[in-house]
């Protein structure tokens, strides 16, 4: 396994040290001191979560790397649904409760967040199906979207892609022109803000769409 390089971030250095002392046993985990490095993630943690305090973590003028483009593990005291989204939004993909917290889950959160993965409370995931569920009925459906802003027809074109086939190929299956797939993917890859048609199979299948 390559090594996982993690920054820390925390209002309360006492909280930052102990998380420190938890990652550091783990031999694929190195821990970054420098804000001009890029982490693979980064540990947050804070007692409540806001949408200011969250700002605050994940990037400001002092630092050179956009933590909000990096996976985010976050260790919290409480957290509700509402917060749950909140988090989510700013790049978290791992939450803990503080008083849960272990060396072992921290390490797995950590490990499981660089590869791509999510780790949520299992008590808060209901409610945020819930969530989800309501805005795909209400929001969603009824303009043509998925739950992560694809249409069906981009997630088609995303899935013949991820299937290995070309410009051509796709236009031919979806008798479209090579014109219109390219507009297609185009179009998806600028609303989501995707550099380009890998990356764009790529968030798809992260996301589960395809």
């Amino acid at each position: 396994m390559d090594t996982i390089h993690v920054m820390i971030k925390s209002f309360d250095p006492i909280t930052s040290a102990g998380l420190v002392n938890y990652l550091q046993p783990h031999a694929g985990i190195q821990i970054l001191t420098r804000t001009d490095l890029i982490p693979a993630v980064v540990v947050l943690a804070l007692d409540r979560i806001t949408a200011v305090r969250l700002h605050k973590l994940t990037g400001g003028p002092e630092d050179a790397v956009p933590i909000r483009q990096i996976p985010a593990v976050l260790v919290v005291d409480e957290v509700n649904h509402e917060e749950l989204l909140i988090a989510i939004d700013a790049g978290v993909v791992g939450v803990l409760p503080r008083a849960v917290v272990t060396a072992d889950r921290l390490q797995q959160a950590v490990v499981v967040a660089a590869s791509g993965g999510a780790v949520m409370p299992n008590g808060l995931l209901g409610g945020l199906l819930k969530h989800f569920e309501r805005l795909n009925r209400e929001v969603l459906i009824p303009n043509g979207l998925s739950g992560l802003g694809f249409t069906v027809r981009e997630i088609e074109v995303l899935r013949l892609m991820a299937d290995g086939l070309d410009t051509a190929e796709i236009a031919h299956r979806m008798a479209y022109s090579e014109r219109t797939i390219k507009g297609i993917v185009s179009s998806a890859a600028k609303r989501l803000n995707l550099r380009n048609r890998t990356h764009a199979v790529a968030y798809a299948c992260r996301a589960g769409v395809i």
